[in-house]
């Protein structure tokens, strides 16, 4: 681990490039084992984010990073936790009342949750605590980047044209961002 933690020092976007790879690469023996036994693929919305978040603790574990991924001391931004909530109640906006038992309800939450232990730690626990010392608005364009390439995996889960994938990337390349800035009344220098 020790040369870890020198590549996140010495060569930290290298770094954050491989750690980014081998979070992906994570999904890949479950994407085949289902693939090839051909089992619901839907268990996989929970089964990927679970074992995505694990490795991503372990890995800020492992660096020693508690405190400086946000695993320690006064939660930041509590105002902003809104916004996921909104989001991932958007269908329900839109159309209408929808019909859902406890058991998918439950696992809809915890596919969530996971997902956002995951896509956070990485983002803006590991990126952007690598990154910062080399300036803030390079660390948030490249955690920007970086957190909506990771959204193309919803290619195996959806059937998403070239303009739903724009759609995603754009969103997920600006808007969480651009909401952390903006409501946060820090601006970048809040970072």
């Amino acid at each position: 681990m020790i040369k870890v933690i020198r590549l996140a020092e010495y060569h930290p976007y290298s770094f954050v490039v491989v750690l980014f790879l081998a979070e992906s690469l994570v999904a890949l023996p479950f994407v085949v084992t289902f693939n090839i036994t051909e089992l619901d693929l839907e268990l996989l919305r929970l089964m990927i984010p679970i074992a995505q978040s694990a490795f991503m603790v372990w890995v800020v574990w492992g660096l020693g990073w508690f405190s400086r991924a946000g695993f320690t001391g006064e939660v930041r931004d509590v105002h902003l936790y809104w916004y996921p909530v909104l989001i991932a109640f958007v269908p329900v906006l839109v159309y209408g009342t929808i019909e859902l038992s406890a058991g998918p309800l439950a696992f809809y939450i915890a596919a969530l949750l996971f997902t956002g232990i995951s896509e956070e730690v990485l983002a803006r626990g590991i990126i952007l605590s690598a990154l910062l010392p080399r300036g803030k608005w390079a660390a948030l364009l490249f955690a920007a980047a970086l957190f909506s390439v990771g959204h193309f995996s919803n290619l195996f889960f959806e059937d998403f044209g070239a303009l739903e994938m724009t759609n995603v990337f754009l969103s997920t390349f600006g808007l969480p961002y651009c909401m952390v800035l903006c409501l946060s009344g820090q601006g970048a220098s809040g970072l």
